[in-house]
């Protein structure tokens, strides 16, 4: 059984740039990796417009992570690779989800995913969107975990990465499971 723990990271920690950084190179293949890693993760943690949300295991070391971003900070970047994307400026777009290979669990998804939904809901947000594998299974999971999920189209070769997303909104309200 793996036993981890969930934290909304509040602070731009460095220490934690270069966990994520090494956890990306870990869980995405080359094609999907920043070029820019650390800069990346530079920007989501110093952002406190987004959340961050990390997932440790039961010695401390980050085993999962996933940041939202509000939608109207990324839209230009995104309509490139969907041009159906609207700019939304209540909605939080799904930037990232990763979790170690050997860890990737649903109940681990649905733990950060609840995480984040419940740091959301407390700034008063209540609408996600994301780009999601289907290769690996992810969106199939996401979409059955989380059945406010609605997946509104496929885009065949997303950012450039050589394999399908699907496009998924979701709205949530009340308490999570």
């Amino acid at each position: 059984m793996n036993i981890f723990t969930i934290e909304v990271v509040k602070n731009y920690d460095p220490m934690l740039v270069k966990e994520l950084w090494l956890l990306e190179k870990q869980a995405f293949p080359p094609r999907m990796q920043y070029t820019e890693g650390e800069s990346y993760y530079i920007e989501c943690l110093k952002d406190k417009a987004n959340i961050n949300v990390v997932m440790r295991d039961n010695e401390g070391k980050v085993i999962g992570y996933v940041v939202a971003i509000p939608q109207s900070n990324v839209y230009e970047i995104l309509k490139q690779y969907d041009p159906d994307m609207k700019d939304d400026p209540e909605r939080l777009y799904v930037d990232t989800i990763q979790i170690l290979p050997g860890k990737r669990q649903a109940f681990g998804i649905m733990k950060l995913i609840n995480a984040l939904i419940e740091e959301a809901s407390k700034r008063g947000l209540n609408k996600f969107s994301m780009h999601v594998r289907k290769s690996n299974g992810l969106s199939r999971i996401i979409l059955r975990l989380f059945p406010s999920t609605v997946c509104l189209r496929t885009i065949d070769n997303w950012y450039n990465f050589g394999e399908p997303f699907d496009y998924i909104e979701g709205t949530y309200t009340g308490k999570r499971r």
